[in-house]
């Protein structure tokens, strides 16, 4: 019901990273998921700020790389660990 822009997270340029977004590649990496600095590892960066500043609250953090169809990106074998709602939009 409610859309939060979180605008501080750009850092000093285009493509430029951020001490935030390098360590969400570093912890993003650890579990299987590349980023890369000009766009994804800030909006991963917000994320984790936001879970972390609100850890009682759902967010949502869409890692989707590009308009590109990523339907085979995802090992199936892990569909276990995410929320039923959401597998259906995987498969």
């Amino acid at each position: 019901d409610e859309i939060e822009l979180l605008d501080g997270f750009y850092g000093p340029g285009y493509g430029e990273s951020t001490v935030v977004a390098s360590a969400a590649i570093r912890w993003f990496d650890s579990v299987g998921i590349k980023l890369e600095t000009t766009y994804t590892a800030k909006a991963a960066a917000a994320a984790v700020k936001c879970c972390s500043e609100n850890p009682d609250k759902r967010i949502l953090y869409w890692h989707t790389y590009n308009s590109s169809d990523t339907s085979g990106l995802m090992d199936s074998s892990k569909f276990d660990s995410i929320p039923g709602e959401l597998c259906g939009l995987l498969e």
